[in-house]
């Protein structure tokens, strides 16, 4: 799967955020998409948009260009911003003063950035129509309880929000408005401390900069391969797994880890930051996590059902996108050499019609990779459309790394 996640910095002004009503708390609802959390957002009294909630970018991105033809938001000037990928920064619009609404919080003066062309493809990333990304600046006045396994947001004014009894806390520091704090990466049996952002718009489990890392090796076992797509084009570089790493008061083992190539973009940001490494929503996702932002601190509460599930990448080689105007057709995006797909014959541009005779139509891209995923060897029957022509296609799932 592609991992997205977003590195820019921009000057921010002083924005008003509140509830509605003098609540002392609101419940919002979201959905997950390849480890995505996807949640409901207006901007200046529009229909509701579907927009990533992104604690790895500092401010709000329209990425849509029909989202952005339909709000007519009053432009103030450009700005150049980069992002993971090998491609150059991108021109983006400004827009300030705006009124953007989650649920019933509201956040007055804040600025959102428009691109002038859908270069992540978001929609088709997640198989469901994303019209941007929700930056860190939104929360930064509330306390923000992400709750994976109920799949809510719980937003709290800080006055009203009660100290947890259970679980760990880790000191936070905003960065370009980001949240950041130390984690132990274990290495050799020993653990060794490192700086990372704390990502929820990261797919992935971990990403590190093992340059940055004085102990740290790239594995012996590793792909190389496309990690993923940021807003300066395709992120090269290999996966591979990590010993362990301790956070949330937990042990989690044989980590599957990114390891972007050393000349890329993002890389060049972290060292600039001293970060060596983000924490993306495969890790996160195990836990209860508490944003704590006007006492600067983070809480994991982990989940006894998934803290010791094993990290697993698909084991088909495919690399999935949705197209169409409902997203709802399946495509190959790429084959990963050597990979139970590759074997299989599959190309880009087939057509997945039928995943174990379900229709995938009928499936977030999330589920059918979730069917690749669940133990090698297994067998799973696809049926395939290449042009004018249905195969049947018999994948047996070999576990890459």
């Amino acid at each position: 799967m592609l991992q997205v996640s977003l590195v820019w910095a921009a000057s921010a002004q002083a924005q008003s955020n509140s509830f509605f009503n003098r609540r002392k708390r609101i419940v919002i609802p979201f959905e997950t998409y390849n480890n995505l959390i996807v949640v409901p957002v207006k901007i200046n009294g529009s229909e509701t948009l579907n927009f990533i909630l992104d604690t790895g970018a500092g401010m709000t991105l329209l990425t849509d260009p029909k989202a952005i033809r339909f709000l007519q938001l009053p432009f103030v000037r450009t700005l150049n911003i980069g992002g993971m990928g090998e491609g150059e920064s991108l021109l983006t619009s400004v827009s300030v003063n705006n009124e953007v609404f989650m649920g019933s919080s509201q956040a007055r003066l804040h600025n959102i950035l428009a691109l002038e062309e859908d270069v992540l493809a978001l929609s088709s990333y997640i198989g469901a129509p994303v019209h941007g990304i929700l930056g860190c600046d939104f929360f930064h006045a509330f306390v923000v309880e992400i709750n994976f396994m109920r799949k809510e947001i719980c937003l709290y004014q800080p006055e009203h929000y009660k100290e947890p009894r259970k679980g760990v806390t880790y000191p936070l520091t905003l960065e370009n408005q980001k949240p950041h704090t130390y984690i132990d990466l274990l290495v050799d049996g020993a653990p060794v401390t490192i700086k990372v952002l704390l990502d929820t718009g990261a797919g992935h489990a971990l990403l590190l900069d093992a340059n940055s890392i004085a102990p740290l090796q790239l594995p012996e076992k590793r792909l190389r391969m496309e990690l993923g797509r940021g807003l300066s084009g395709i992120i090269k570089g290999h996966l591979g797994r990590v010993e362990g790493m301790r956070i949330g008061g937990s042990e989690l083992d044989e980590v599957l880890t990114s390891f972007p190539d050393t000349n890329s973009v993002a890389l060049a940001a972290y060292r600039n930051s001293g970060r060596q490494g983000n924490v993306g929503c495969e890790v996160l996702n195990r836990f209860k996590v508490t944003f704590n932002f006007p006492k600067r601190y983070v809480h994991f509460k982990p989940y006894r059902s998934r803290i010791n599930k094993p990290f697993e990448r698909d084991m088909s080689g495919l690399e999935l996108r949705a197209i169409g105007e409902q997203f709802d057709r399946v495509v190959v995006s790429s084959v990963i050499p050597g990979s139970a797909a590759d074997r299989a014959g599959l190309v880009p541009d087939d057509e997945i019609v039928l995943v174990d005779a379900m229709p995938a139509a009928a499936m977030k891209l999330s589920e059918i990779y979730k069917n690749f995923q669940r133990k090698s060897g297994r067998k799973v029957h696809l049926l395939v459309r290449r042009g004018d022509e249905f195969y049947m296609v018999p994948l047996q799932l070999r576990r890459l790394i």
